[in-house]
């Protein structure tokens, strides 16, 4: 027999960041970023008790990049950065090693859960190709490419 649970969940987040670019040379910079978030989950069983549960996460994602200007039309770069994300109330429902949600409905105890935390690495390039204009009529300006390449 498959049970069914009723739960009403209420999600709130928050977050500040800030983001700053500081000039080592006139070709060189360094762009420093982070962001603070902050999530609170509560889950209300409406057939009892076993869902209830109040989670709260906290967490500051730092990012630090390092754009060059080679030529006046190519800019290289490269970046570290950290990312999250809090468990859905889905994941919290069945998060229960002793009591595993057999279907999606099925729902169990919520013990906490950690946060997801990815971690990027990032190289690259950008730049244009052809004369750049500004203004003027756009079918008068001659043709460019901008283009970036990353991974």
């Amino acid at each position: 027999m498959i049970s069914t649970r009723i739960c009403q969940v209420n999600n709130q987040y928050y977050g500040i960041y800030f983001s700053d670019t500081y000039s080592i040379t006139d070709k060189l910079a360094l762009t420093a970023a982070g962001r603070l978030n902050v999530a609170h989950i509560d889950l209300d069983d409406r057939d009892g008790s076993n869902l209830n549960g109040s989670h709260d996460y906290w967490r500051f994602n730092p990012s630090l990049g390092l754009p060059t200007q080679v030529v006046p039309a190519v800019n290289l770069y490269g970046s570290y950065s950290k990312a999250n994300r809090t468990p859905t109330a889905a994941e919290l429902a069945c998060s229960n090693p002793d009591q595993p949600c057999r279907v999606p409905n099925a729902f169990t105890s919520d013990p906490s859960l950690d946060q997801v935390v990815s971690r990027t690495f990032e190289i690259g390039a950008r730049g244009k190709l052809g004369r750049h204009q500004e203004g003027g009529d756009l079918f008068e300006r001659p043709p460019t490419l901008d283009w970036s390449l990353a991974a």
